[in-house]
């Protein structure tokens, strides 16, 4: 090793591909393929959130893969299991003091890989081992993109950085996730790209550019400068649109250290995260939504997009008013009081649909400015869908109530979910465009105690058909999670109770029989093969739609099944009563498979099909999905 070296951040390489342990051969195989490196490396992690890396030749490993089914576990074919994972060093660990082999990991963030044996331009620019690229064939594979922003691990207080994003066709670096394009970006096409700084740095100019593709199929990047502000561990969203739908997101998290600490170069980090295919049929609105904090203060920024050109609607950016509250508190608080509503002695329909309009008009006047305000209530008989993608945990936009002025009078309108097939989503996570409901798992505890339970039960038990099959999961822990490890289900639908849980969002639950408790963290390990087939899923029980914060951002039984590969999620915010709820299911599914309807006008019809009830259960669900996304027959 050249003398020149003498920490490990110097002398480590980046010439690797780091791919997780869960993907299968399949994928693996193409992302190795495409990529220009000599090496592979597979990152897994054990039951105690312990990351571990194995090395590999990248001929070594093509071979493997040859030989493998294309949906056989990337641990398999590699025999992770029989090999030692690398060590693990700090990147300022001294050259001499380190193995032959190991990885480089800088405060966590920065992944290198050390090879004693490598010269010393090998470590640095190191090339694509001979023959590997042409094992399997396929030469003229489609280009892949994925969307890349570069910024500095460490940057002093008080100091201006900038941030560069940009699209590169080599998705498969270090740490980016594997999301394939399936179709090339056509040059000329525009990428909206949108930054929030959400904790310890303020944005200087605009919150949103636009990447034009070049001829060549990769644009220039796009500048933008952040000053840090808070001392810490920082914040930074980088989102990716294109027609209004979600390509990517990347979330940066540098160090902000005090002046008097901040005796080193900022060294700049390469963040990458792969672009998914896109659908080009949108909703009429987009509606963006992102966090930003500055020290303690706390606003959304707002992006509204079109689909009709006419509206001259291009991401248009709307600030909303200070949020001055914990979040977490008015909205528990809010959720509370719809609640009351509902077992209030005598019930009054009429007083509890006046004053859940009244809870609704006051979300909408608060949240929203005053000019989206009066820009919506001209839209409304405009547009029919609306998609909100929100990455904030807390607010229940479907129930914020329109509010405009006519004759210089103030007149209430509908409830957006109300007027519009509206859905939500979260912005960082792929939307798809299609549903299947060929195979619905069925989850319904004998013990649940409600009698509408077995109603909904067997008006499932009746959509099984020769097109359609319903199967019929025992509603116990361990069948349930090895029914979900399977992987085998487009649809999952359970009925029965379910609760939030304040203090850990990740432990809210669905009761299984015999009261024993699924929570959202079951849903790690094995049983994330459930999002294989990209289900539905529909719990029909209280307080399962809440989300919150979690360990490491949102949390919630939504945000976990989005995460592992859901296509759409349906849940309650609050206390639901049994018969508006097995209704609601039946409006829901008629709409759905036999009426053949989107998911957000199915939605939206079940709604109004039950609100004649007078209780506020119309209101309580939430839809995580494309409005537009149809069940294909």
């Amino acid at each position: 090793m050249d003398s020149t070296y003498n920490y490990l951040h110097e002398a480590a390489t980046t010439q690797f591909l780091l791919l997780p342990a869960e993907l299968n051969a399949g994928k693996a195989n193409r992302a190795l393929k495409a990529s220009d490196v000599p090496f592979l490396v597979v990152q897994s992690h054990d039951a105690e959130g312990t990351n571990h890396y194995y090395l590999f030749e990248k001929f070594d490993a093509l071979e493997a893969l040859y030989e493998a089914s294309s949906d056989t576990p990337l641990p398999e074919v590699l025999q992770l299991a029989r090999r030692a994972p690398l060590k693990v060093l700090d990147a300022f660990t001294p050259v001499a003091e380190a193995p032959a082999q190991c990885m480089v990991l800088d405060d966590g963030l920065t992944i290198r890989f050390y090879d004693r044996s490598l010269p010393p331009g090998d470590q640095r620019h190191g090339e694509a081992t001979r023959g590997g690229e042409g094992i399997l064939g396929e030469p003229d594979m489609p280009s892949q993109y994925a969307l890349t922003a570069s910024f500095p691990d460490r940057v002093q207080l008080a100091q201006t950085y900038s941030l560069y994003v940009g699209i590169t066709a080599d998705e498969y670096a270090q740490g980016g996730a594997t999301l394939l394009l399936e179709e090339k970006l056509e040059a000329g096409s525009e990428v909206e790209v949108m930054v929030s700084a959400r904790k310890g740095f303020e944005l200087e100019g605009s919150h949103e550019k636009t990447l034009v593709f070049l001829p060549s199929g990769e644009p220039q990047p796009l500048q933008f400068k952040l000053t840090a502000t808070d001392p810490g561990r920082g914040d930074i969203r980088v989102y990716a649109y294109h027609l209004g739908q979600p390509l990517g997101a990347i979330t940066l998290k540098p160090e902000v250290q005090p002046l008097e600490r901040a005796a080193f170069p900022a060294v700049d980090a390469q963040h990458r995260q792969g672009i998914e295919r896109i659908s080009l049929h949108q909703p009429d609105l987009t509606l963006i939504i992102l966090e930003e904090r500055k020290g303690t203060r706390l606003n959304f920024k707002m992006f509204l997009t079109g689909r009709n050109p006419e509206l001259e609607l291009n991401y248009k950016r709307f600030d909303s008013p200070e949020i001055r509250r914990d979040p977490t508190a008015f909205i528990t608080e809010f959720y509370h009081q719809v609640e009351k509503l509902s077992t209030r002695k005598p019930y009054n329909p009429e007083i509890t649909a006046q004053r859940l309009a009244a809870m609704g008009a006051r979300l909408y006047n608060e949240l929203f400015p005053e000019d989206l305000r009066q820009l919506l209530w001209r839209l409304q008989d405009q547009i029919t869908s609306v998609l909100i993608q929100a990455d904030e945990p807390w607010i229940p936009w479907e129930m914020c109530r329109l509010v405009g002025r006519e004759n210089g009078r103030v007149v209430e309108g509908p409830y957006l979910c109300e007027k519009f097939a509206l859905t939500r989503w979260i912005p960082s996570i792929e939307m798809r465009s299609r549903l299947g409901l060929n195979r619905m798992a069925l989850v319904v505890p004998r013990d649940a105690g409600l009698p509408n339970v077995k109603a909904e039960r067997d008006y499932l038990l009746n959509l099984n058909s020769r097109a359609r099959g319903v199967e019929r999961i025992t509603a116990g822990y361990s069948e349930v999670r090895e029914a979900m490890a399977r992987g085998e289900y487009d649809a999952w639908h359970f009925s029965g109770h379910g609760g939030f849980h304040a203090k850990d969002v990740d432990h809210t639950l669905i009761v299984l029989e015999n009261e024993e408790p699924l929570r959202v963290e079951d849903l790690n390990g094995i049983t994330e093969n459930v999002g294989i087939t990209h289900p539905l899923v529909f719990l029909n029980a209280c307080q399962v739609g809440r989300a919150d914060l979690g360990l490491t951002g949102l949390g919630g039984w939504a945000q976990r099944f989005l995460k592992v590969g859901a296509s759409a999620f349906i849940g309650a915010y609050w206390l639901i009563q049994d018969k508006p709820a097995y209704l609601f299911t039946t409006y829901f599914y008629d709409n759905l498979l036999k009426q053949q309807l989107s998911i957000g006008e199915a939605t939206r019809q079940a709604r109004l099909s039950i609100k004649a009830l007078g209780t506020p259960d119309w209101l309580a669900y939430t839809v995580y999905a494309n409005p537009l996304a149809k069940v294909e027959i």
